[in-house]
């Protein structure tokens, strides 16, 4: 029997870190774990990507192929809740 995997909310930070091939990187190559996050975190990422490339001496164009490129579920901001 194949379990779901666990869903897991990955802030901006977390989706910049796995664009420019950080730690971060590891959440999206598990199975057991579903990436998703809000409409207004992916575009805070947007905004803040190109800061970090420059940060980190990266082109802008394959860095935001990265970001596009990642197996993330991207869900309306009203989706989102946090489990207390």
């Amino acid at each position: 029997m194949t379990s779901k995997p666990l869903s897991v909310a990955a802030d901006a930070n977390v989706l910049l870190s796995a664009a420019v091939n950080g730690a971060a990187r590891r959440v999206f190559r598990s199975d057991a774990l579903s990436v998703v996050t809000t409409e207004v975190t992916l575009a805070e990422t947007k905004e803040r990507l190109p800061i970090l490339a420059a940060k980190y001496r990266l082109s802008r164009s394959p860095v935001s192929a990265q970001l596009a490129a990642l197996p993330v579920e991207v869900v309306p901001e009203s989706h989102h809740h946090v489990n207390e």
